[in-house]
C-alpha cells in the first residue's frame, strides 16, 4: 500500500453513501474501510489517477468491464471475493493482483493482461489458470492443487512464495531463483526436496538463507 499521506479511506455508510467519491489528486490508493461495502460498482466509480484498490473482505460483487481507472497498478480483493472475472476486465496497466482465501473461479486465457508481474492466489484455489508470460513473482498458499501448478510453471516466474506446503517439491523450473516461505518452519523445508542449482530459499524478512544450494 502507498504512503499514508497518498490513501484515501473510503467509509461506506448504507444510509448515506456517495454514488462517486471526491477524491483529491494526491490520493493514488482507495482503501475500503471496514468490512460493510458490498455493492455493485458503477462505472466512473473510481477517478482516473487511482494507481491502487484495496478493496474490504465482504465485497464480493460482480467485476465489469470498465469500472477501473485505466492507470490501476495494484489490485488487492478481500477474503470473501469469489466471482468469475472475464477477458479485458482487468486494466492492461495492472502489475500486482492480489485474490483472498475464497477465491475459486478458473482464470482462463486472457483474463489477467499482459504485463502483470505479480500473483497472489488464496488457500482455496483450484480452478484452472492461465498465466501471462510477463509474470515474475507467484505467491501460493501450497496445497496438493499446487502441484501442477509448479509443475508447469513458465520460464518468466522468477520468485515462488509458498505460505504452507502439503506436498513435496522436486521438479521446479529452472529459472526459479528465489523461494520465499513467509511462515517458515521446520515441516514445510522438509517438502522441499529438490530446488534448481543457484536457487535460494529465504524466510519471510529474506535475511536468513534456508537452504544454500551454490
Amino acid at each position: 500500500m502507498g504512503s499514508s499521506s497518498s490513501v484515501f479511506e473510503y467509509k461506506y455508510n448504507i444510509y448515506n453513501s456517495e454514488d462517486f467519491p471526491y477524491v483529491p489528486l494526491n490520493k493514488t490508493t482507495f482503501l475500503f474501510k471496514g468490512n460493510i461495502f458490498n455493492t455493485n460498482i458503477k462505472k466512473n466509480f473510481f477517478p482516473e489517477h487511482i494507481t491502487e484498490i484495496i478493496f474490504n473482505d465482504s465485497y464480493d460483487q460482480e467485476i465489469k468491464i470498465g469500472i477501473f481507472p485505466k492507470n490501476l497498478q495494484i489490485l488487492k480483493f478481500g477474503n470473501n471475493f469469489n466471482q468469475d472475472i472475464m477477458p479485458r476486465v482487468l486494466p492492461l496497466t495492472l502489475k500486482s493482483l492480489y485474490f483472498g482465501n475464497e477465491f475459486n473461479m478458473d482464470i482462463t486465457e486472457k483474463v489477467l493482461p499482459e504485463g502483470l508481474e505479480f500473483l497472489k492466489l488464496g488457500s482455496k484455489f483450484k480452478k484452472s489458470l492461465s498465466l501471462p508470460n510477463s509474470l515474475k513473482k507467484l505467491e501460493i498458499y501450497g496445497n496438493m492443487n499446487d502441484k501442477t501448478l509448479l509443475d508447469n510453471l513458465q520460464p518468466s516466474v522468477t520468485t515462488l512464495i509458498i505460505n504452507n506446503l502439503n506436498f513435496e517439491i522436486t521438479n521446479l523450473s529452472p529459472t526459479i531463483t528465489k523461494i520465499i516461505l513467509p511462515y517458515y518452519n521446520r515441516k514445510i523445508l522438509n517438502f522441499i526436496k529438490k530446488v534448481p542449482h543457484g536457487t535460494k530459499v529465504f524466510d519471510e524478512d529474506q535475511d536468513v538463507e534456508l537452504i544454500v544450494t551454490d
